[in-house]
């Protein structure tokens, strides 16, 4: 990467959003630096937000496989959304959640030969990385547990390495699954990185304070271990716009309330557009 002044640079971000279904969180996630790989475990047509931006833009579209390092066809569609001047959008179609068509198994595979962080280093923008993400922890935790509970063992007992069996519970699995993927796997990865989730149901103690925050399985939720990977967490939500009758504003919390965990290291203005370029307004 060629040498710029601080003051232009973007540092990459890993960025954990959150909001209610038709929020916007995938629309806010087409405006992160491209290349961006969506990896979809959300069901079908839940990439109709990748999609238009594509027809948007004019953009070619081009399906292929994933394809792992030893050239085994995986059968995971990969479909690449190409435009002229603004980059590509990759999407990787995880979304077959079924335990016969094992997502879960190629997913984890292709994570691990990091192939991806090549294509995605050294782009053309001020955080000279591409974006990684993951859409949604809702439904990667479902096509883990689907996976390994009737692929592998089923629930009361696994066999260990030592002959032993010990008992466990569907989500204990897909607990662990999600945090090899999301935390050991891409907790470090040196790209931007978003996960989007959706916001519990219920609240945990942050701070001394009873707060709602991202919904995942076990300790993920539990123990705080999604959120305190994260340095940016949004909120993503829909308010009317006051000044323009029937419209609406898609925006991101990006510091706590009173209901609320949010956080923002880059210091991203609160509440701000649902724009990739509007957190680095006070940067």
């Amino acid at each position: 990467m060629p040498m710029i002044a601080a003051t232009d640079f973007r540092p990459v971000i890993h960025a954990l959003i959150g909001g209610h279904p038709t929020a916007g969180k995938s629309t806010g996630l087409t405006t992160f630096p491209k290349p961006l790989i969506v990896n979809l475990f959300d069901g079908l047509g839940k990439d109709g937000p990748y999609l238009k931006w594509g027809r948007e833009r004019g953009a070619m579209i081009r399906d292929d496989r994933i394809h792992l390092a030893n050239g085994q066809d995986t059968g995971i569609t990969s479909r690449h959304i190409e435009t002229q001047t603004e980059g590509e959008i990759v999407i990787n179609y995880f979304n077959d959640i079924s335990p016969e068509s094992f997502c879960w198994y190629w997913w984890e595979l292709y994570l691990k030969e990091r192939s991806y962080l090549a294509y995605l280093a050294n782009a053309s923008n001020p955080s000279g990385a591409g974006t990684f993400a993951c859409d949604s922890v809702t439904f990667m935790e479902i096509c883990a547990r689907k996976y390994w509970c009737h692929q592998i063992a089923p629930p009361g007992s696994l066999e260990k390495k030592d002959g032993t069996s010990e008992k466990w519970a569907p989500r204990d699995a897909s607990t662990d699954r999600l945090e090899d993927s999301l935390v050991v796997h891409l907790g470090g990865i040196p790209v931007n990185y978003v996960v989007l989730a959706h916001f519990s149901n219920a609240k945990v103690d942050l701070n001394g304070r009873q707060l709602y925050t991202i919904s995942a399985p076990g300790r993920l939720e539990s123990q705080k271990i999604l959120p305190a990977l994260f340095a940016e967490q949004y909120r993503a939500f829909v308010e009317d716009d006051s000044d323009n009758p029937g419209q609406k504003m898609y925006l991101w919390q990006t510091k706590p309330d009173p209901r609320f965990h949010c956080a923002s290291q880059i210091g991203a203005p609160d509440p701000c557009w649902q724009d990739y370029n509007s957190l680095w307004e006070g940067y």
